[in-house]
């Protein structure tokens, strides 16, 4: 782009030498008259040039709002979905940690019965694996035994 302008400049500049070395029969009044019809062919372009480089800059800016306001949309929305995983891994880890507890209050439990004896008479435990074999679930079982025998 700068070497087009210089080439400009340098056309402009050869036109006004050219009216000194073409015109020796002319007028002193002549050559001036060429001269500032020269110069003023050249701050004519010299203003269109301005304004297209004016509707460049305004256009550059336009493009560059519409890419601020686009990349702050999707900033919001990074930050939306950033906040929902941070509050859904924190929903996580409260149901890990509530589950982790029911887990530990259920083989409390296992090893009350076990105490009592009353799991070893009423389930199949193989001792190697801690496994339950029978129909009911520990759940139903805890509620048997709080509403038959009062506690749990």
């Amino acid at each position: 782009m700068k070497h087009l302008l210089e080439e400009f400049k340098g056309l402009y500049e050869e036109r006004l030498r050219r009216i000194d070395f073409d015109t020796k029969g002319s007028t002193q009044e002549e050559m001036l008259r060429m001269k500032l019809n020269v110069l003023q062919s050249y701050v004519n372009d010299l203003g269109d040039q301005n304004q297209v480089l004016i509707q460049t800059v305004e256009e550059l800016e336009k493009e560059a709002n519409q890419k601020v306001a686009s990349l702050e949309v999707k900033l919001r929305t990074s930050d939306d979905v950033i906040n929902g995983l941070a509050q859904q891994r924190k929903d996580l880890e409260e149901r890990a940690c509530a589950l982790l507890s029911e887990n530990e209050d259920l083989r409390s439990d296992v090893d009350s019965l076990k105490c009592l004896g009353w799991l070893d008479r009423h389930t199949h435990i193989l001792d190697d694996s801690r496994k339950v074999h029978n129909t009911l679930s520990l759940c139903l079982l805890r509620t048997v035994l709080r509403d038959s025998l009062g506690f749990l």
